[in-house]
């Protein structure tokens, strides 16, 4: 049975970021990131421990090297599955990192694609949210997927099916060039590490297999096999050190937001208890609480809701990269119409947002 396992801060409502790791073929939540099987060696944690203010969740599920011949869950009903557990645990209402290992990269880039073309508005903030993926021996392209074929091969001691990890298999080619032509427009960075010692006497994932082909991203060799790509008994190293810069560049961006959010709070609001912004004008109807949660969860989806709310193209032009959320709130601020927003998110199927405008709503 799958399960979001939470591992540190996940109680922690004024989290700013959710990290996430997915594990792959034979994977678990907690042994697959673990050196030498020792809970002590368990870095997720680690993680936790120095960034204080992000959830940390492992992603357990099932599949094992038989169950990945089709008598399993399909890549794509796994995705399913792990979005609505998401949606359980609230996964989407902050920043989204993700660490992989092997087909579990897979399987987050098949729950982006599938969040991204969702009408399901508590699963497209998934893909809104993401902000970085860190890859470890995925085999994106398939390019050395026979020595895969042969790696599973030796796992089972019995033949698998070729059908569904063949080099050209038109599922993985359709989703890789899926995840290559988005990554960009949804701005999640990308970074690529692979194995550089032999399994079995077999190199699992080369560099041709890891390289998921985006401009810019390069895949980096590490002295492990595919087993100990993942495992890590230190803090200093390629793999840690990436991934807390990513978060702190994160992080960092974040407060920036929230910083510039505040800023254009009515002083009123902030320092009188007993201000209701619902018996001022129409100008300050929401309060600068909401506004954050606003500027800070609704992503990609900022320019439908433009387009609903009849923002000239020329003045979406204007907007700030990387801001435009808090361009349209100011945008609705000057012309006296934010009591519009409800209802054009509600138009988007951004249905977790509008809900936070009702639940602010005075009794």
């Amino acid at each position: 049975m799958a399960e979001l396992l939470p591992i540190s801060g996940c109680d922690e409502t004024d989290r700013e970021l959710d990290l996430i790791f997915v594990h792959g073929l034979n994977g678990n939540g907690y042994t697959t990131w673990q050196k030498d099987n020792d809970p002590n060696n368990f870095w997720p944690r680690w993680l936790g421990e120095d960034h204080p203010n992000i959830g940390v969740w492992s992603l357990e599920y099932e599949v094992s090297a038989s169950d990945w011949n089709g008598h399993s869950m399909p890549l794509y009903n796994r995705a399913r599955n792990s979005l609505e557990l998401f949606d359980l645990k609230n996964i989407g209402h902050r920043s989204i990192g993700f660490v992989c290992h092997s087909l579990g990269g897979l399987l987050v880039k098949e729950i982006l694609k599938l969040a991204n073309e969702s009408n399901y508005g508590s699963w497209k903030p998934v893909a809104e949210q993401t902000r970085f993926i860190v890859f470890l021996s995925t085999p994106h392209s398939g390019a050395n997927m026979a020595n895969w074929i042969n790696y599973i091969g030796k796992l089972l001691r019995t033949s698998v099916s070729v059908h569904e990890l063949e080099a050209n298999n038109p599922q993985l080619l359709e989703l890789n060039n899926w995840y290559r032509s988005n990554a960009e427009r949804l701005k999640i960075k990308t970074y690529v590490f692979f194995e550089n010692l032999p399994t079995h006497d077999i190199l699992v994932v080369n560099e041709a297999s890891a390289d998921p082909g985006i401009t810019g991203v390069h895949p980096i060799p590490l002295d492990a096999d595919h087993s100990t790509i993942c495992k890590l008994d230190k803090k200093s190293g390629h793999v840690y050190e990436r991934i807390s810069q990513l978060l702190n560049e994160t992080l960092s961006s974040i407060k920036k937001i929230n910083s510039t959010s505040l800023s254009n709070t009515p002083v009123q609001e902030k320092t009188n208890p007993n201000f209701n912004p619902y018996h001022a004008s129409s100008n300050h109807a929401f309060p600068g609480s909401l506004k954050l949660a606003f500027c800070e969860r609704l992503g990609h989806s900022w320019r439908e809701l433009a387009d609903i709310l009849e923002i000239r193209p020329s003045e979406q032009a204007r907007f700030q990269q990387g801001l435009e959320p808090k361009a349209i709130w100011e945008w609705l601020e000057q012309r006296k119409r934010l009591t519009e927003l409800p209802s054009a998110l509600r138009r988007i199927d951004r249905h977790d947002l509008a809900e936070e405008f009702d639940r602010s709503r005075p009794n």
